[in-house]
């Protein structure tokens, strides 16, 4: 059966390269090569893990060609603005070196309250040589759910620089794209927020600045967003170097962070992460643990449990059904694909027609990415399209697309992008041609 999802799952990427003229950025090529590698994964491990089971493979695939459809269904009614109506913004802004400066200190002094807490929760020292040790056990407790999370004002605090981060990358590769000079505050708040991200032991914001940065470089390269860059020899070639990239990162990720990998084998901690989704998906089907509390109990379990943390009613008190499972001696970890919660929530039929509506929704923001005139020199509807790409991508891995997008999370994310529009542009606007003018900040 694994073989069986494989070909499949690459049956449904030559459907979103034929359907979607080979944009590499479409949302159902996203979506279906995600699910590739993780089924080739799951291949990979078919002699330990012992996946053989028809209504995984036949929920993910319908799964994925409903969301396939739904993305299809947008593109036939067409995008109110033509093509040749597209005129991308050749704008630029101003903004002052002291302006960032401040944003950095203001990072810093975030990052540096992470730290203190980290290592308070820990009981440890502050020390640069005791940070790695303190990140994994800090880590450790989260997981385990001794230890909830970070604090609500560092917490909302890390998710509003989020958006910030976003907002510097965007600036970043306009900058470069026109051969700007770009002062180096912008560089070092991008280093200390992407290296901030790290500190809570998770490496989910990392992969969304990498994933953003790459959907970012395939919108900026040309003056014409409709003219994203299609599938080629060249772009697979680039696509197995980054997933080897990745691969070496996340080890060497996962040693900074003090996670102990000194006893595990490299390629069943990769696998954890890439293939063991889809296992645990099928483990979940066919140990019948399905649990229905309220509606979406488990697809908006994150809003739930805000909702409860609030009220303290019980009724938004959801049950947890992310167990961690072994194979032998192998963990597969506790994270179950998109679908889990779907299924669980909606069952097969409900699932299908919520990836129709997703697919819907992810392609009418691509097509306002590429199709609408921005009204400013920094285009809100592509950064935002480079946050939900990465949930359209690590849908593979869990319920990104509720955690992100159709939550507190998502508007934060909006609401973060205009605050730090705001503060680094508005408050002191000034914009300039860029025939006229070569300096990207002052």
């Amino acid at each position: 059966m694994a073989l069986i999802l494989v070909l499949l799952c690459f049956v449904l990427i030559v459907l979103s390269i034929v359907l979607f003229k080979g944009e590499i950025a479409a949302p159902s090529f996203l979506l279906s090569v995600a699910f590739f590698v993780s089924s080739f994964d799951v291949f990979l491990n078919k002699n330990s893990w012992y996946f053989n089971n028809n209504s995984t493979v036949t929920l993910i695939v319908v799964g994925i060609l409903s969301f396939i459809l739904g993305c299809f269904a947008i593109n036939l009614v067409k995008p109110i603005i033509l093509h040749d109506d597209v005129q991308v913004s050749k704008e630029i802004i101003s903004i002052s070196s002291s302006r960032l400066f401040f944003y950095l200190i203001l990072q810093l002094i975030l990052y540096l309250s992470i730290i203190i807490y980290i290592c308070n929760v820990m009981g440890l020292g502050i020390s640069l040589s005791g940070l790695s040790d303190a990140i994994g056990g800090y880590y450790s407790l989260t997981q385990s759910g001794t230890v909830s999370g970070l604090p609500g004002i560092l917490n909302v605090g890390q998710i509003i620089n989020t958006s910030g981060i976003y907002y510097l990358l965007f600036l970043l590769l306009k900058g470069h794209n026109y051969h700007l000079n770009i002062s180096i505050i912008l560089y070092l708040n991008l280093f200390v927020g992407i290296i901030g991200s790290l500190l809570t032991g998770t490496k989910t914001s990392f992969f969304m600045y990498l994933v953003a940065f790459m959907i970012l470089y395939l919108f900026l390269k040309n003056d014409d967003f409709s003219e994203i860059q299609k599938i080629s020899i060249k772009s697979i070639i680039e696509f197995a170097l980054a997933i080897l990239l990745i691969m070496l990162g996340f080890m060497v990720l996962s040693t900074l962070q003090g996670r102990n990998l000194a006893n595990v084998n490299v390629s069943d901690t990769i696998s954890s992460y890439v293939g063991a989704p889809v296992k645990n998906l099928e483990l979940f089907i066919t140990s019948n643990r399905q649990n229905r509390q309220i509606f979406g109990s488990q697809t908006f379990a994150d809003t739930y449990k805000w909702l409860y943390k609030v009220t303290g009613n019980d009724t938004f008190q959801i049950v947890n059904l992310y167990d961690y499972n072994w194979i032998f001696n192998t963990g597969l970890g506790n994270v179950y694909t998109l679908f889990m919660p779907l299924v669980n929530d909606f069952g097969y039929v409900g699932t299908y027609f919520v990836m129709f509506l997703l697919g819907c929704f992810c392609q009418i923001c691509y097509n306002n990415a590429k199709f609408k005139n921005s009204k400013g020199p920094v285009n809100f509807k592509v950064i935002y399209y480079s946050y939900l790409s990465f949930a359209i991508l690590f849908s593979f891995f869990s319920n990104k697309m509720f955690e992100m997008i159709f939550s507190r999370s998502g508007i934060y994310f909006i609401i973060g992008l205009y605050v730090f529009d705001f503060l680094l542009r508005r408050l002191s606007f000034d914009t300039y041609l860029m025939e006229d003018n070569n300096e990207f900040f002052s």
